[in-house]
């Protein structure tokens, strides 16, 4: 009885560890492409049994894409496939996701006959882009006047860059698969400066390299010139006013005829001053500088003194005749008077001389001349002198009438 009862148990267990007499296991083969193309190798390829107890065997796909999944028992299998930066093919029907592994039914099914060998069809995995690492490398400058701005704030995404030796800011930030085409923001923060915000994509694997550009904050400079005196309308506002190393759009001058100037500019920060230099150009006048104007912190400075605007002269001819030719009587009241300017010349032989008159400004000269008969008689004109090169200006003939 002893012996029936072992021979029944040797029979069970052989049953449970072997299955059925003669069964063998199997064999699944296949192979893995990028998309359409390429081998894809590197592929962890699961097999998990569709019956119970639930078996999961794995392989990994070499490097011509192949994979092999050995000593598989009998039965139906679901197959799934996963590699870093590639669209999961998971072991579940309706999830196939960029997560783990599923363990469960699939679409990719095989049958492994005793002794068989399933040849599975070529399966391609989606790569989802670049991955990798991004080295950011950003220089932040003034945007008027091309400047590095020191003192800077960058944050790219959630990554605070930090200063370089070469006045760039920097930072590492990976990138996983899928994430090429997201941008990041980068918040740039500095004292004297408005907040600063970008996006950009990363380069897994290689350097970004960008140029931002902060705008500051501005303040003001203010003052007065003097003009030598000389009246004209809308004399000042002839003016040009530059500053050193910031565009002419961005200076938003103000003039009026008083002299009064005030240009816009970088305001300065509790540690950071800030100077300029204001150039003014005018025809007719000599350029003047004023070197080393301290930008306020806010609102606007002005200048402690008055430059002067030092006018450019010629001198001035002119030829006077009376109604019949002559040059008239001998008289202290033959004279010439430039309107404008309040100065007076002589009339002697017909000439008059004024030794330094003011080019580029319309003038009026207007003559007073005793002809023959005693009669005092005049004679105006309009004329802009200007620099020919000869050191002087001649005025046609002015013929006096009584």
């Amino acid at each position: 009885m002893l012996r029936i009862y072992s021979l029944l148990l040797l029979l069970f267990v052989s049953h449970i560890f072997c299955g059925s007499a003669g069964v063998k296991n199997g064999t699944i083969s296949g192979s893995v492409r990028e998309g359409i193309g390429k081998p894809l190798g590197g592929v962890t390829v699961f097999a998990v049994f569709q019956g119970e107890p639930q078996i999961i065997r794995q392989a990994i796909s070499d490097q011509a894409g192949n994979y092999v999944l050995n000593n598989l028992r009998v039965g139906k299998y679901a197959l799934g496939f996963q590699k870093y930066g590639y669209e999961t093919i998971s072991a579940e029907e309706s999830n196939n996701t960029t997560g783990g592994t599923k363990l469960g039914p699939t679409n990719l099914k095989a049958y492994v006959e005793s002794g068989g060998h399933f040849v599975m069809g070529p399966v391609s995995l989606k790569s989802l882009g670049a991955f990798g690492t991004t080295r950011y490398s950003i220089r932040i400058v003034d945007s008027l006047t091309g400047e590095t701005v020191p003192q800077a704030t960058v944050t790219i995404g959630t990554n605070q860059a930090y200063l370089t030796s070469d006045g760039t800011y920097a930072v590492d930030v990976p990138t996983e698969p899928g994430e090429a085409q997201k941008p990041l923001i980068v918040s740039v923060l500095a004292p004297g400066f408005k907040e600063t915000q970008a996006q950009l994509l990363p380069a897994p694997g290689g350097v970004l390299e960008q140029v931002l550009q902060m705008e500051p904050e501005l303040a003001e400079i203010e003052g007065f010139i003097n003009l030598g005196g000389l009246p004209s309308a809308n004399l000042f506002s002839q003016a040009t006013i530059l500053v050193d190393g910031l565009p002419k759009e961005s200076l938003n001058v103000k003039t009026d005829d008083s002299g009064y100037f005030r240009v816009t500019v970088p305001a300065s920060t509790p540690d950071r001053v800030r100077s300029f230099h204001v150039n003014i150009f005018m025809r007719g006048f000599f350029p003047i500088r004023i070197p080393n104007i301290i930008a306020p912190i806010a609102g606007a400075t002005t200048i402690s003194y008055t430059p002067s605007l030092t006018p450019q002269t010629v001198s001035v001819i002119g030829q006077v005749s009376t109604a019949l030719g002559g040059t008239g009587r001998p008289s202290a009241s033959n004279q010439a008077v430039i309107l404008e300017l309040g100065v007076v010349a002589p009339i002697q032989a017909g000439t008059f001389v004024f030794p330094s008159v003011p080019v580029e400004f319309p003038l009026t000269v207007k003559v007073f001349l005793i002809n023959e008969q005693a009669e005092l008689g005049s004679a105006e004109t309009q004329f802009t002198a200007a620099i020919n090169g000869t050191g002087s200006f001649s005025l046609p003939t002015l013929i006096t009438q009584p």
